[in-house]
């Protein structure tokens, strides 16, 4: 069998591989096949590669590069990688009450205001109504949990937030620590999720979050504007016992 010769290029907003000697199409990546499913309810129009984007940004956490993130605990919480799902980033607050373990990707951020951008994760927690949870994007902080005694909670930011002594899933836009939320379904012991939310940087900015299929209502207020929110994941105790929250992977992505 003779060999080929692979090039690729994006055509019309797929990624088409060909015979270098022919230009003979090999196989093509229909890349809105590739987006999750549920961005169906968040984007009219199907997403169609990286042509449109600034930034598209996944991890699975088969590698963890220390120097892009910030580990921030109360307590001696971990965050460490395991082999489950081919990539688990394991976070493990300490076992005192509001002990709690942060991560916050240095690079990894966008700036609300001209570009519409879409935040995905999947993650599980071990005991839903005893861990607070917030996933999405704020601005740095080291205390993003509200169950602290002093200094607790999000500055400004769009993330999904479960807090402690609830299994009640919400979906919030915060500036200057006032809250917006939005109920979605809740969390289950043990029982991954993915969730989500859609900026849409129209003339009056909106954010509609998803979990699982099922999207929220529209936000319009309390939506940060011109300041950088970082990918953040955080697990703090609701209780004086260890618990963990499993995150399988998120996706960052902001159209030009």
């Amino acid at each position: 069998m003779a060999k080929l010769s692979l090039n690729s290029k994006w055509d019309r907003g797929s990624l088409r591989f060909f015979d270098v000697a022919t230009q003979a199409n090999v196989h093509t990546l229909f890349t809105d096949h590739l987006a999750p499913a549920f961005l169906d309810h968040l984007v009219a129009s199907a997403v169609r590669g990286a042509p449109n984007f600034l930034m598209d940004k996944v991890e699975h956490f088969a590698f963890l590069s220390e120097d892009e993130w910030t580990n921030s605990a109360t307590g001696a919480g971990t965050s460490v990688l395991t082999d489950a799902h081919g990539g688990i980033l394991l976070m493990s607050p300490a076992a005192a009450d509001e002990d709690e373990e942060v991560m916050a990707h240095d690079s990894c951020s966008v700036v609300p205001g001209t570009h519409d951008f879409w935040f995905l994760a999947s993650f599980e927690v071990d005991d839903a109504d005893k861990v607070e949870i917030n996933i999405g994007l704020m601005i740095a902080d080291a205390k993003v949990g509200k169950h602290h005694t002093a200094a607790g909670g999000v500055n400004d930011g769009i993330y999904l937030n479960s807090p402690f002594n609830t299994a009640a899933l919400n979906g919030i836009c915060t500036v200057g620590a006032a809250d917006t939320p939005v109920a979605l379904t809740g969390l289950a012991n043990t029982t991954r999720t993915t969730v989500g939310f859609h900026y849409n940087a129209g003339a009056v900015p909106s954010v509609t979050f998803v979990q699982d299929g099922v999207q929220s209502a529209a936000v319009t207020t309390n939506i940060p504007a011109a300041v950088p929110l970082q990918v953040t994941l955080a697990v703090q105790e609701g209780e004086a016992v260890l618990h963990t929250m499993s995150v399988d992977w998120y996706r960052l992505l902001v159209q030009v």
